[in-house]
């Protein structure tokens, strides 16, 4: 085979963007001059006799506020925010409870005449382990 070179190393970046700004910065008007940090000081601590207060704009609304605002409208007139937690279900712990508590007490009782020491053992790891499991480690269900 004959050895063919290796192509160019590709180098990636990501490609400068320019932002359009659609609403000014608050404070900022759409052609005003940057914001000096003595017209901050000024509007922070009041004005100084003789001085005029900095000319703040009121806000511009934004296209994406009245986007919402309108999402807002018809997600209420359709009811979607009016939401209600669903009804309590009855907890069927107990049930399952005395189910495996029956199951398995009968079974080492059973198991007390083939072996006693066992399945006494058996009754209390188990009757233990059970009560702890479902009343305590399960959440409710």
């Amino acid at each position: 085979m004959h050895d063919e070179p290796d192509p160019p190393r590709r180098h990636y970046q990501f490609k400068e963007r320019e932002f359009d700004r659609v609403n000014p910065r608050a404070g900022e008007a759409a052609d005003s001059a940057p914001i000096d940090i003595n017209d901050l000081y000024r509007s922070a601590n009041g004005t100084r006799p003789g001085m005029k207060p900095p000319a703040i704009p009121p806000p511009v609304d934004n296209d994406v506020l009245a986007i919402l605002r309108e999402n807002h409208a018809r997600a209420e007139a359709a009811g979607l925010n009016a939401i209600t937690p669903p009804p309590k279900r009855k907890s069927k712990r107990l049930r399952d409870y005395l189910v495996l508590m029956v199951a398995g007490n009968a079974y080492f009782i059973a198991g007390l005449y083939i072996n006693p020491v066992f399945a006494g053992a058996g009754l209390v790891l188990f009757n233990i382990s059970v009560t702890w499991i479902i009343w305590v480690v399960m959440d409710k269900y």
